[in-house]
């Protein structure tokens, strides 16, 4: 092979990369926005390998997993600004990066006709996008790997019982940060109010009632509720130490 014609085969690879890089990047841009505007908080961003993690201290971290360098994803949990109708919102979001990438097929379609963009780039655009649309779209999960397609169908053929186990993982992590803040602030009534919301959500959880490590961290979250109560009651201060969660 010619020098030249190596290179050529180089350029062509990486642009084909380079596109596909970009359709990930829709899809999770689709799921990006569909969290914000469904009012779930995001927690991380990933495509490919690179991580943007939303808490603070906001970073950026490199992942080096096969399963993580042809794929991306979005990390969101619910808001406890918005707490109604959590099934239909989580629905949306997952079949939002699919959507987005559906989207941005005839846009790029029209606006290479219109700025004569070369068809090459225009048709590896529109077969590479459909390629991650139709692939999330599989009732796939292996390992770390979880497609948009087997979320939904666990959300909607799984039965209520598995229904009420995602939406309670999603206003987990708020409920907690919620508590502790109150907890923090000595708010007592407050602490309560997030202290029995958690309770009631981990015990839709599966693991609380099956992993030796959970059942008895449960008990003391029921444990710290009725000394919680018991301090509203006598008007004493609450306890300074918190189980981990």
């Amino acid at each position: 092979m010619e020098p030249l014609d190596l290179l050529r085969a180089v350029g062509i690879s990486l642009a084909v990369l380079g596109i596909y890089v970009l359709a990930v990047i829709i899809h999770e841009l689709g799921h990006l926005i569909a969290c914000l505007a469904c009012g779930f908080e995001v927690d991380s961003i990933r495509v490919s390998s690179l991580k943007l993690t939303m808490s603070e201290p906001r970073r950026f971290t490199w992942h080096w997993k096969w399963s993580d360098l042809s794929s991306g994803a979005v990390g969101f949990c619910a808001s406890g600004r918005s707490t109604s109708h959590t099934g239909i919102r989580y629905v949306l979001v997952v079949i939002s990066g699919v959507a987005a990438n559906a989207a941005s097929v005839p846009l790029v379609a029209s606006w290479a006709d219109l700025r004569g963009v070369r068809a090459e780039f225009a048709g590896c655009f529109i077969a590479l996008t459909l390629l991650v649309a139709f692939t999330n779209l599989m009732p796939f999960r292996y390992r770390d790997v979880t497609l948009d397609g087997f979320l939904l169908v666990v959300f909607l053929f799984a039965g209520k019982a598995k229904r009420n186990e995602l939406i309670a993982r999603l206003k987990l992590s708020p409920l907690l940060r919620d508590f502790h803040k109150a907890h923090n602030a000595g708010d007592k009534q407050r602490a309560l109010h997030w202290l029995t919301q958690v309770i009631n959500v981990c015990r839709l959880l599966p693991e609380f009632r099956t992993k030796p490590k959970l059942i008895p961290l449960l008990a003391k979250l029921e444990n710290l509720q009725s000394n919680l109560e018991l301090a509203i009651v006598t008007e004493t201060p609450i306890a300074a130490d918190l189980p981990t969660l």
